[in-house]
């Protein structure tokens, strides 16, 4: 994380409250106070912004995690997307948009993950 790709780090504290920093600071791993804690980027990071991938943007309002997954967007319409939604983009964290972005599902007791053998996922309860 020593380098100047821009941002923003997704922490649920100890009391389960979910908050999103801009950038990201060692000393947020050292804080006793923090649960959980994953760095993504900032929505003005080249994550290869152009091509047509899959995506998770990640926006928090009143304590509620919502996750905004495409299959094939850039990172422009993904933007707009969640701007007709009326949310500004500053409030935004983007997974890199390749395994992290992936869709998983459990379905009469059998997991689907869609085309990643090896996938990364949050686990939401």
């Amino acid at each position: 994380m020593d380098n100047d790709i821009s941002k923003k780090t997704f922490i649920i504290t100890k009391e389960n409250k979910a908050i999103i920093y801009d950038w990201y600071d060692k000393k947020y791993l050292q804080n006793d106070d923090f649960k959980e804690l994953i760095v993504g980027f900032s929505i003005e990071a080249d994550a290869n912004s152009k091509a047509s991938i899959w995506r998770t943007f990640i926006w928090i309002k009143e304590n509620k995690v919502y996750f905004f997954i495409s299959w094939a967007k850039t990172q422009q319409e993904m933007i707009d997307y969640v701007e007709e939604f009326w949310i500004e983009k500053n409030n935004i964290l983007m997974v890199d948009g390749w395994p992290s972005s992936q869709y998983s599902s459990i379905n009469e007791d059998k997991t689907f993950y869609w085309k990643w053998w090896v996938p990364q996922f949050f686990i939401v309860w």
